[in-house]
């Protein structure tokens, strides 16, 4: 097992080593240079579009998640006066004589 994490180790220390920041930067550019590309090949609009459509599903499951929570603490709430009420009535004996 140690010879194993040694061996992980070894290979991760390799690959720090052989890609560099600078290397990474040459291969793909900076980070605000792959963003301004994103934003060029797509288009603001597109990418605003998607961020809205994302902002109102996002707000849809909130109100569902919301509306679910009410209707089950309802529920709950309904169930346990039921509850309440069967455990408060009396048993009842009614004697029938069949002549």
């Amino acid at each position: 097992m140690e010879n194993k994490n040694n061996f992980f180790s070894g290979i991760t220390e390799l690959l720090i080593l052989a890609i560099s920041k600078e290397d990474l930067y040459e291969n793909y550019g900076t980070p605000f240079n792959v963003v301004e590309s994103y934003f060029s090949v797509t288009g603001i609009s597109y990418v605003s579009k998607k961020l809205k459509i994302s902002k109102y599903i996002k707000i849809l499951i909130s109100v569902i998640i919301a509306i679910a929570l009410i209707l089950s603490s309802l529920y709950a709430y309904i169930l346990w006066e039921e509850h309440e009420a069967v455990m408060r009535q009396e048993m009842v004996g009614v004697e029938t004589v069949i002549s």
